[in-house]
């Protein structure tokens, strides 16, 4: 038992003594510094399509394939926390007013949360960068849309827009001039609406032959491209007309040239658009028959695909007459309660309007003229008041024109037997 309580004893010690060690040796090395490769690191240039070009300067071919490895020194804790392949090169365009070859310095830019007081450069593959600068040549050269897919049935494409409108680009003069156009491909395949894409591009010279030059640089990266899609619908035209007793459209023949034209536009819009109104016509006001034309007026942002822009409207009655009749039955109404009213207009000849069938049944006696007088009811003397004329049939007919009477207004009446007042 007592052996067994001393090796115990003596492992515990042991073990205390390598826990002390472990800890000594951490605390040390803190502060021991490791080496680690960055290698091929690619430069960027900074202010190439800023400051550069605004002093009409570019970087030539080759410029930009430079690359740079690196051997960094930091401590151990450090490299543990440095991602190499994060490590970039940048140099500063700047301070560069001239063409030809040049060296410039650069800058090492460390992953986030690393410093640079942190990491030493104890070497690299080379302490400059040479660029080759030219001069620099600017073009804007058109946009080009090359279109795939079909459209469903009924359905339009519209004119295409790009933005920007034209494509610039940037280079060698040699480059820049043989550029003839860009040109972006549109898939619309089955579109119901309008297409907005941001599209890559190509370019292309002057035979139609692409060209891909890397010392060609686009001021845009893509071309949003933007194409209308309408529907294509077939809509009639029509016409209102304003109806009155004695001429209904029952009695009316009429024909419209064309009677329907095909226009396209926005869905939106066209889908609540059944026909298309010329215009009105009151039937009170023809005669016998007309020739009205109208311009067709479409809804806003459609377009007229059959091209026509006016119509042709004919209108007849198949059986229309006028017809006079004379009548004594003549009165007044809305007259003073305290006046007597006495109508000096014996008899009147009125204008009615019908088919030769309905007049054929007015008698004089189905006709009734009443004099209005609301604006005389307070006044002494002899008046022309206007008069409605009313017909007592069951027929479509109709009175044409305005009629008046004359009445005499007074305390006491003038004649009393013609007196006729209501």
């Amino acid at each position: 038992m007592m052996e067994n309580k001393k090796s115990k004893a003596f492992l515990i010690v042991i073990s205390a003594l390598v826990a002390f060690g472990v800890w000594l040796y951490v605390d040390s090395a803190k502060g021991i510094k490791v080496t680690t490769y960055a290698n091929d690191i690619p430069v960027e240039f900074v202010g190439e399509n800023t400051i550069l070009a605004d002093r009409g300067l570019m970087l030539l071919t080759g410029s930009t394939d430079t690359t740079v490895t690196l051997r960094l020194r930091a401590e151990r804790t450090v490299i543990a926390r440095l991602d190499t392949k994060k490590v970039r090169i940048r140099v500063d365009l700047s301070s560069v007013t001239a063409v030809g070859k040049q060296s410039l310095g650069y800058r090492v830019i460390y992953p986030e949360g690393i410093s640079s007081n942190e990491v030493t450069v104890e070497y690299a593959s080379t302490t400059s960068i040479t660029v080759n600068i030219g001069e620099l040549y600017k073009k804007s050269v058109e946009i080009r849309c090359e279109r795939t897919g079909n459209l469903p049935e009924g359905y339009l494409a519209g004119e295409v827009s790009f933005a920007p409108e034209t494509l610039e680009i940037r280079g060698q003069q040699a480059d820049i001039e043989r550029i003839s156009y860009a040109k972006v491909v549109l898939d619309i395949d089955n579109a119901t609406e309008t297409v907005v894409k941001n599209l890559p591009f190509a370019l292309y010279d002057y035979n139609d032959q692409l060209v891909e030059d890397e010392d060609i640089h686009a001021m845009s990266d893509f071309i949003q491209v933007t194409m209308p899609i309408q529907v294509i619908k077939e809509l009639p035209l029509n016409v209102s007309f304003e109806e009155s007793p004695g001429s209904s459209l029952s009695n009316v023949n009429y024909s419209i040239t064309p009677e329907s034209i095909t226009v396209s536009g926005n869905p939106s819009i066209l889908e609540s658009v059944d026909s298309l109104l010329l215009g009105s016509i009151s039937l009170a006001e023809l005669d016998n028959s007309a020739t009205y034309h109208y311009t067709i007026t479409l809804p806003d942002g459609c377009a007229n695909l059959s091209g026509v822009s006016t119509a042709t409207v004919v209108v007849a009655f198949k059986d229309i007459s006028n017809f006079n009749v004379t009548t004594t039955n003549i009165g007044v109404e809305n007259g003073p309660e305290d006046r007597i009213a006495s109508i000096l207009t014996g008899e009147m000849t009125v204008t009615l309007r019908g088919t030769t069938e309905d007049l054929a049944t007015i008698t004089p006696d189905k006709v009734r003229v009443v004099g209005d007088l609301t604006d005389v009811s307070s006044a002494d003397g002899s008046y022309t008041v206007p008069a409605t004329v009313y017909v007592n049939t069951d027929r479509d007919v109709g009175v044409l024109g305005t009629y008046q009477i004359q009445v005499t207004i007074s305390q006491t009446a003038d004649n009393p037997e013609d007196d006729t007042t209501e």
